[in-house]
């Protein structure tokens, strides 16, 4: 699979700049989307500048990362998190409150400039989930593990072998709906059935589609779903020669 970035993930560190109840202009940063109210405490979003350093001790000259910042009781400014980093331009392309078993949660839909180095189509593209309670706000890692980070991507002959699901508000709610969302939220393996025949690929925590095994699942399998992330699903079978648990394109299954 694509090389994951890796979430950066602060809990409750409070920076000593002041937020507004209003407005996340005091900061100083530059917005990178619309701040959001939730249950009285204000969402920032909010370009953070690189501070890596090049030779010679000069600050990068990449583009800035997003941070998420929270307001506080007593009107500081809460650094939450930061979206994954690529190294290049990158923007918010929604951020909206859905439920989850009956719990809302904050979906935050973020997308990147490929680097050239990368096997990338077009964008790159994440899901974070973040959880809250009153003035708490905590990332679900788990549930942003599903949504992972992808972008499409070519074949040898230049056809596209797999898109990125969940690049906008629809797609997500649908995800949450289905029940793949649901398996991997609870933590339940369910049965499927493979709709029609379809590579299969290696990877233990996630999937290895660089190494396209000549292992494939034929029409009709049954299968049992262990575990999902940006539109791959990892399977369980028994096959004629031996066990197989391997991942697939998620498409591929049907319930």
């Amino acid at each position: 699979m694509i090389k994951r970035l890796s979430f950066i993930v602060l809990l409750i560190c409070v920076e000593n700049t002041a937020l507004g109840s209003d407005s996340c202009n005091n900061m100083g940063l530059r917005t990178a989307y619309n701040p959001l109210k939730i249950d009285g405490s204000l969402m920032c979003f909010l370009y953070t500048p690189n501070t890596s350093e090049k030779s010679g001790n000069s600050l990068s000259s990449d583009p800035d990362g997003i941070s998420l910042y929270s307001s506080t009781t007593n009107g500081q400014a809460e650094f939450l998190y930061e979206l994954a980093y690529a190294g290049t331009k990158n923007e918010i392309k929604d951020a909206f409150l859905s439920s989850v078993n009956g719990e809302k949660r904050l979906f935050v839909i973020h997308s990147m400039e490929a680097p050239s180095s990368w096997d990338i189509v077009d964008d790159l593209y994440n899901v974070s989930v973040i959880n809250f309670d009153g003035e708490n706000f905590a990332v679900d890692l788990r549930l942003s593990r599903f949504f992972d980070l992808g972008g499409d991507s070519m074949d040898d002959q230049g056809k596209l072998k797999y898109i990125y699901p969940y690049k906008d508000k629809a797609s997500v709610e649908n995800a949450i709906r289905s029940p793949i969302f649901k398996s991997v939220e609870t933590s339940t393996p369910i049965s499927a059935i493979v709709r029609e025949k379809t590579a299969l690929y290696g990877g233990d925590l996630e999937p290895a589609t660089w190494d396209v095994s000549q292992r494939y699942a034929s029409k009709n399998d049954r299968v049992t779903l262990e575990d999902s992330m940006a539109g791959w699903c990892k399977v369980s079978y028994t096959a004629e020669i031996a066990p197989i648990r391997m991942w697939l394109i998620c498409d591929a299954i049907g319930f």
